[in-house]
């Protein structure tokens, strides 16, 4: 018995002068420190070790200074998740990338949550895996779950799904749209019959199935559709809409506007048929498409997804050929002008005349025919021009017209 004991006190001492080291090496470790960072690292090494009441003691004072950082962090938080998502600077970073409102809320929440997560290691490193036993950590632990509650309502998506599947949003109906134009004192303009909110919806399930986030079959369903048409709807807004100003230019310009009939008269047949469309024609070919990608351009169905390259096409020879008409007369507008205030010479005269020849020349081919009596109004002017200045400077206009018929 005695053996048994002198061995016990043997062992006892040895502990107890292992836990003397440990107790000078942690100690030594903390204050050491730089910042509090460093000190829950070495917490987060050596906490295996606070099952021991003489250890847990030696760094008690460096526990309360820690813990108390960690209720500081937690309440910086809670601070910060007070102010809400559209006030942060985490919305306009979100915004910048392109990230859409609801998962941009729902990933603010998931990031506070995540540092909440950290904290609370840190208070598990600090106190030991039986943290939630002492006075500070249960405190600690309630708020926290408290903290968590308010984190995972608003990083959930159910308001937002309520929201999609309560709306009517979809892709269906008229490719095209009349509507009125408030702006314009409710004149009746052409647009695109597509929702915004769509491509909206697309981009919100893009980024919450990036998130590892359940979305219901029918929403994911309309963000495929709204991702495959939206390209095609945006190429059609801005063609119309570049029809429409280049339409306004031209009523600047009456005397030019009828060498664009033929033009304007096929952009006007391409939206005769563009009316009728639907969307669910656009739908349809592309399925076919991507069933059979090679035979698109030979489907029936594929005239529709080719509309919108010939729609865009036709405005955009429109306007080069009147942007070209446009600096073709400015220039002979300037050369009139020029040949007003002219030396009296024929060559001069005729250098002008030749200079008009070559720019009504240059005019668009379907333009030439229509031109041709415009040249007949230019040589009338000139030659109105040229008596008028000879009136002016020579007296004697027997004179001039020898002079001018020799």
């Amino acid at each position: 018995m005695q053996v048994w004991i002198a061995a016990e006190t043997a062992y006892h001492d040895k502990i107890s002068h292992v836990e003397h080291h440990l107790i000078s090496n942690l100690r030594g470790l903390l204050s050491s420190c730089r910042n509090a960072t460093d000190m829950f690292h070495v917490f987060s090494k050596y906490n295996s070790l606070f099952i021991r009441p003489k250890i847990r003691g030696a760094v008690n004072e460096y526990q309360n200074k820690l813990i108390e950082n960690v209720k500081n962090d937690i309440h910086k938080l809670q601070e910060k998740f007070k102010i809400r998502y559209q006030n942060t600077e985490a919305n306009k970073s979100f915004i910048l990338r392109d990230i859409p409102p609801a998962a941009g809320a729902a990933l603010w929440a998931k990031q506070i949550e995540k540092q909440l997560n950290v904290y609370m290691k840190r208070v598990e490193d600090v106190l030991g895996s039986d943290w939630g036993l002492y006075s500070d950590g249960a405190k600690l632990k309630a708020e926290s779950t408290a903290f968590r509650r308010l984190l995972e309502s608003a990083s959930s998506i159910h308001t937002w799904l309520t929201e999609i599947t309560q709306k009517d949003v979809g892709i269906s109906g008229n490719v095209f749209e009349i509507k009125k134009n408030r702006a314009l004192g409710g004149k009746l303009e052409l647009d695109i019959c597509f929702d915004l909110q769509t491509i909206t919806i697309f981009k919100e399930v893009r980024t919450l199935l990036w998130n590892n986030y359940q979305i219901p079959h029918a929403v994911s369903n309309l963000a495929k559709d709204a991702k495959r048409i939206y390209p095609f709807a945006m190429a059609l807004r801005e063609t119309v809409q570049m029809y429409f100003q280049l339409d306004q230019e031209m009523n600047r310009t009456p005397f030019l506007i009828n060498l664009f009939a033929g033009y304007r008269n096929n952009i006007h047949g391409l939206l005769t048929r563009g009316i009728q469309l639907k969307w669910d024609h656009f739908l349809n070919a592309l399925e076919i498409r991507s069933s059979r990608p090679f035979s698109i351009t030979n489907s029936s169905d594929g005239k529709y997804l080719l509309f919108v390259k010939e729609f865009y096409q036709s405005v955009s020879i429109l306007q080069d050929k009147y942007n070209m008409t446009v600096s073709i007369n400015d220039e002979i507008e300037k050369t009139l002008q020029d040949l007003a205030h002219c030396p009296f010479r024929k060559t001069t005269f005729q250098s002008y005349i030749d200079k008009i020849q070559t720019l009504v020349c240059q005019f668009p081919n379907q333009t030439l025919t229509f031109f041709s009596s415009i040249l007949v109004s230019y040589y009338v002017t000139v030659s109105f021009i040229s008596f008028t200045y000879l009136f002016v400077l020579y007296p004697n206009f027997s004179l001039i017209i020898y002079r001018w018929t020799n």
